[in-house]
């Protein structure tokens, strides 16, 4: 999570780091990071991570921009159409969360 303001980055011993204005996004890496999840979903969380951040912080936000880096790829740098479909399942799966705290008492 990058930043034009030079904050520090949080490091993590389980080998990633977040930078910028990262409180809400450390709150959510510690919950919802798990070291055996495979890349894609790693890289579903790093969208979700930016952009949940960004709903509670202005200072927090803009285009995203994701790349990995893998034994057997490489560099490679998701097109930003790829982004955005990240983006759109990610809010798409945060509506399903959402409604599942609003359940009327007879769906429980």
């Amino acid at each position: 999570l990058s930043s034009q303001l030079d904050f520090a980055p949080q490091l993590f011993p389980n080998g990633n780091c977040l930078h910028g204005v990262p409180q809400y996004a450390v709150y959510l890496m510690h919950r919802l990071y798990d070291p055996q999840m495979n890349v894609e979903s790693a890289v579903r969380l790093a969208a979700y991570l930016i952009t949940e951040t960004a709903t509670q912080d202005p200072k927090v936000g803009g285009p995203i921009h994701i790349s990995t880096i893998v034994p057997e790829e490489g560099y490679k740098e998701l097109p930003s159409d790829g982004v955005d479909d990240i983006v759109k399942l990610n809010n798409e799966q945060n509506q399903k969360l959402r409604r599942f705290f609003y359940k009327e008492e007879s769906d429980v």
